[in-house]
């Protein structure tokens, strides 16, 4: 097991920790899965009035023991960094998301870390509730939905659950009522583990919603041209799908 240095940005071993520590950790057993989920995009249809090209849904699926080491590493991120802001996506330095990376990569390592991330092409989409062709009025709300099953259902066909209960956990975006039909969506899906709890949450003050929220935003910015290039060993461990075509999903090779 290695642990992020956060002042030198290097990965140390474990052998640095206390030996009882280390021990205590490789000897526990996980009580909680938990998926932490965050978009980047927008389901809008109208591009040229300002809605992205594009939509991507991420996973970030830990347990309550590597929560507890993700959590380590972003708290370490901002002492040695001196800020204990939020880790909003759209304004992290290159810095910051090269850190992000390397937590990430040290956490794949591990086998109860996971990350999912599909995206959609919207000028090629083929699925339902949305096209920029005439037809039937798109419906944003069963779009997003839509693809949250698209994300959960590719998660699982390579992740499994390392215990008996899940908590999907998505960063506060929809309202009640729609929060309430996206529940019984997902839980009328016999193709899904039953979740134990399905919430929202503001990311202010959920850490791993917010590396959820970078990740995304990592992987869309190379997908679609504005980072010339990501670290391959980052998106090795990202199960990473097209979904434009929801019938034929497709995985994307790195290389």
């Amino acid at each position: 097991m290695l642990f992020l240095n956060h002042r030198e940005k290097a990965l140390v071993p474990a052998c640095r920790v206390p030996v009882l520590f280390h021990n205590i950790l490789m000897e526990r057993k996980a009580k909680r899965d938990f998926l932490f989920i965050d978009e980047t995009g927008d389901p809008g249809k109208d591009i040229s009035g300002g809605s992205s090209a594009y939509f991507a849904l991420g996973a970030v699926h830990v347990t309550d023991i590597s929560l507890e080491k993700l959590l380590r590493h972003l708290y370490a991120m901002g002492y040695f960094s001196g800020r204990f802001k939020e880790l909003k996506s759209s304004r992290l330095s290159r810095f910051q998301k090269d850190q992000i990376e390397d937590i990430a990569k040290a956490l794949c390592e591990s086998d109860d870390f996971f990350i999912t991330v599909i995206f959609v092409d919207k000028r090629l989409y083929s699925g339902p509730y949305f096209s920029l062709q005439d037809g039937p009025k798109p419906d944003p709300v069963r779009f997003r939905n839509f693809l949250t099953r698209q994300l959960l259902e590719q998660h699982f066909l390579k992740s499994k659950l390392e215990s008996q209960e899940c908590d999907l956990v998505f960063d506060r975006a929809i309202a009640e009522h729609d929060e309430e039909n996206l529940k019984r969506y997902l839980r009328g899906n016999f193709s899904l583990p039953a979740f134990t709890n399905i919430l929202q949450c503001d990311s202010r003050y959920v850490p791993a919603l917010q590396f959820t929220d970078a990740i995304v935003h990592i992987v869309k910015e190379y997908l679609f041209g504005v980072r010339e290039s990501v670290d391959g060993r980052l998106l090795t461990c990202i199960n990473l799908i097209n979904v434009s075509n929801p019938h034929q999903p497709g995985a994307v090779i790195v290389g």
